[in-house]
């Protein structure tokens, strides 16, 4: 799998998959790819010093306003300056 061959370029993962599997595959991703802004996704705010901690570029809370994410996406994919730890 390389950059951009599937559109990699801020992936999003789910942190509320079984047995923290989406911190986990952050920590994957931020290894194999490290130029790659993961965007980490949860209904739990306490997930977010980990997945920050892991190399999660940011965090989005699942159920806040929708055009947070697409807000959140496009300030990653646009300049690539910085990691937001958005709510």
């Amino acid at each position: 799998l390389q950059e951009g061959e599937f559109g990699l370029s801020a992936p999003q993962v789910d942190a509320d998959l079984p047995d923290t599997e989406g911190l986990k595959t952050t920590l994957q991703f931020k290894v194999c790819w490290p130029q790659v802004k993961v965007v980490v996704l949860s209904l739990h705010s306490d997930y977010r010093s980990d997945a920050l901690a892991v190399g999660a570029a940011a965090f989005v809370l699942k159920g806040g306003l929708p055009d947070r994410l697409l807000s959140t996406l496009l300030a990653l994919t646009s300049n690539g300056h910085g990691s937001t730890a958005s709510a």
